[in-house]
């Protein structure tokens, strides 16, 4: 929400020299300290093979299970 409000009230659009825009600001101290501190799954030990699609599974689906859309 954070990054929304960055974008809809800290930012200014330009026109010259080319089309561009600027943002100040664009996240909070507390935004970039919650960021840092998320917590994220180990994948490294999961031997996975990327296919070069989404599907981190193949798209077996068995990390989907019981997630219904």
């Amino acid at each position: 929400m954070e990054l929304f409000k960055a974008l809809t009230s800290r930012s200014n659009f330009y026109d010259k020299p080319f089309s561009h825009w600027d943002y100040n600001k664009p996240l909070t101290k507390e935004a970039i300290k919650e960021i840092c501190n998320a917590n994220f799954s180990n994948l490294s030990g999961k031997n996975f093979e990327y296919d070069g699609t989404r599907a981190i599974d193949g798209g077996e689906g068995k990390y989907r299970e019981g997630i219904k859309s």
